[in-house]
C-alpha cells in the first residue's frame, strides 16, 4: 500500500556546486629597481566524489596596486601550464598593470598555473611596499545561462546572478547572509 492522498511525502535534495580555491604565491621577490618579480596564481577545481561537478567561466582578474603606478612596471607577461587541465582554454586578457584571464572550465580536480613575471622600472624607490590582491570568480552552468547539453538537460530562464539565473558567487537580491547567489 502506497502513500494516501493528502498524507505528507519527504524527498531529499543534494546541491551540487564546483568547489574553486585559488592561492597566490611570490617564487621570485625583487630586492631593487629594474629587478624582476614572479609570482605564480593556481586556480583548482577542489570538489571531490560522486558529487563532484565542473566549474565553468572562470575569470581571475590581479589589478596591481596604485602603488605600481606609471613607471613602476615596466613589463609584464602571463603563462600557463595546461598540464593539470588538458581540456581547458585559457585566454589571456592582460592589459598594462591587469592581469586578467578566462579559463572556459575546469573539471573535478584540475588546475591551472598562471605565471606573472613583472619587471620594475628602474627608478622604483627604495623600500616601496607593493601589495595587490587577486580575485576569482566562476559559474556553476556553461555559457550565460547553461546549456541543453549538460546533465540536469536544463538550461536557467534568467540571467546570471538573479534568482533565476546560474549562481555566479556574486552577491544577489536576498536579505544580509541569505542572499540567494551566494555561494558561502
Amino acid at each position: 500500500l502506497g502513500p494516501l492522498p493528502g498524507d505528507p511525502e519527504s524527498v531529499s535534495l543534494r546541491v551540487i556546486e564546483p568547489f574553486v580555491e585559488f592561492s597566490k604565491t611570490i617564487v621570485t621577490a625583487p630586492l631593487d629597481a629594474g629587478d624582476t618579480l614572479v609570482y605564480e596564481i593556481v586556480a583548482r577545481n577542489s570538489t571531490t566524489g560522486t558529487d563532484a561537478v565542473a566549474a565553468f567561466d572562470i575569470h581571475v582578474l590581479d589589478d596591481l596596486d596604485a602603488d605600481f603606478g606609471a613607471g613602476v612596471i615596466a613589463s609584464t607577461t602571463v603563462t600557463w601550464d595546461p598540464t593539470f587541465a588538458p581540456g581547458a582554454v585559457v585566454t589571456d586578457n592582460t592589459a598594462g598593470n591587469s592581469v586578467a584571464l578566462d579559463i572556459d572550465r575546469l573539471d573535478p580536480g584540475e588546475f591551472v598555473i598562471i605565471t606573472v613575471t613583472s619587471v620594475l622600472a628602474d627608478d622604483v624607490p627604495a623600500g616601496l611596499r607593493l601589495l595587490n590582491t587577486a580575485t576569482l570568480t566562476d559559474t556553476s552552468l556553461p555559457g550565460t545561462n547553461g546549456t541543453l547539453i549538460n546533465p540536469t538537460g536544463s538550461s536557467t530562464p534568467g540571467a546570471p546572478g538573479t534568482a533565476q539565473g546560474e549562481r555566479t558567487g556574486e552577491d544577489g537580491p536576498g536579505p544580509g547572509d541569505q542572499v540567494l547567489n551566494n555561494y558561502f
